[in-house]
């Protein structure tokens, strides 16, 4: 089985850069034995990029002759690719969040590039074979019509990666004082208004001056793969306060390093923590998530994450051998 992945990119200083879960599939559907080719779509921002990169597709397509294409979020990429591919190759397209949410930035034009990113990924909804939604929420928004080739399959988890670790180790390797308490944060740009980092600041003041603990709430902004493993293990808790999500993944990462989770109920998150000891889900008010934190930091006690995480099948492997199953499947149907 041959499949092509095309991929939003952006080229930085001369480096290619996209998510790192989007790698993560890809090497465990590799490990499943398909074969895939990557397609990267950099040049999104004006319609000659656009032309240009539906040109290359296009050429990219016909060398290759991939059983199945595959596109990792919506709007303008999943949209060229319904307009550029041959009709006999079937496509299919994952939607992770913002492409169906919207990005929620206060902007003009934020808000019109939202409606328009939500017109385009309705549109290629319908146009496309299969859609992989990683949560249910996004699922449901979907047009009804689209509802019979749609499937649920969450981003999995390489839990080799993600793994507990000693935590004085951890933050002896990141230089942090071994008394302070540490809050991970799920922001990765600043401009990422979604994040909600408003509310997630009123809690940590609340902790600061209510009950007086010494908590500091680190971003993850900068940080790489590997410091995103030591900074897990090193927290005390994740907290979580997000306008909209899909399927987060630092929630799923947070619960394979046993660190206990405090959010918002938002995506699929309070299905991830269910049976999560030590972790809480609240509505969006300070003081039911200030409380719930200030007992998970007093507690210091981790949570049983991982077990949990192993149970709902969230690993890599098992999700692998869900999207390949469903690419067997398009497949199949598009043969006849």
């Amino acid at each position: 089985m041959k499949v092509l992945q095309v991929i939003p990119g952006n080229s930085i200083n001369g480096s290619l850069l996209y998510s790192n879960f989007i790698e993560n599939e890809i090497e465990g559907l590799r490990r499943e034995g398909v074969e895939i080719k990557k397609f990267f779509f950099i040049s999104r921002k004006s319609i000659f990029g656009l032309l240009n990169s539906k040109s290359k597709l296009e050429k990219e397509i016909n060398l290759y002759k991939p059983d199945l294409i595959h596109v990792h979020t919506g709007s303008t990429t999943s949209f060229l690719v319904a307009i550029s591919r041959k009709k006999k190759i079937p496509w299919i397209v994952t939607f992770g969040g913002s492409e169906l949410l919207g990005n929620h930035q206060p902007s003009i034009k934020w808000k019109v590039r939202d409606k328009i990113s939500i017109l385009l990924s309705r549109i290629s909804a319908k146009l496309s074979n299969g859609i992989i939604c990683v949560s249910k929420n996004l699922q449901a928004i979907l047009p009804n019509s689209t509802l019979k080739k749609s499937i649920v399959i969450p981003r999995g988890i390489d839990i080799q990666h993600f793994k507990p670790i000693n935590k004085l180790e951890a933050r002896g390797l990141l230089k942090i004082n071994p008394e302070r308490q540490i809050v991970i944060f799920s922001l990765n740009r600043k401009e990422a208004v979604v994040k909600n980092k408003v509310l997630a600041d009123q809690v940590i003041s609340v902790l600061q001056q209510k009950y007086r603990i010494d908590v500091s709430l680190i971003s993850l902004i900068g940080y790489s793969r590997d410091e995103i493993l030591l900074l897990l293990n090193a927290a005390d808790a994740l907290l979580l306060t997000s306008l909209h999500e899909g399927s987060p993944n630092i929630v799923k990462e947070a619960m394979a390093c046993n660190l206990p989770v405090v959010s918002v109920n938002c995506g699929d998150v309070k299905e991830r923590l269910k049976d999560v000891k030590n972790s809480f889900v609240h509505s969006y008010d300070v003081k039911s998530l200030s409380e719930s934190l200030n007992d998970v930091l007093n507690s210091r006690t981790r949570s049983n994450g991982r077990e949990i995480l192993l149970n709902q099948r969230l690993d890599r492997q098992s999700i692998s051998l869900q999207i390949s199953k469903f690419y067997k499947e398009v497949i199949d149907k598009h043969k006849f």
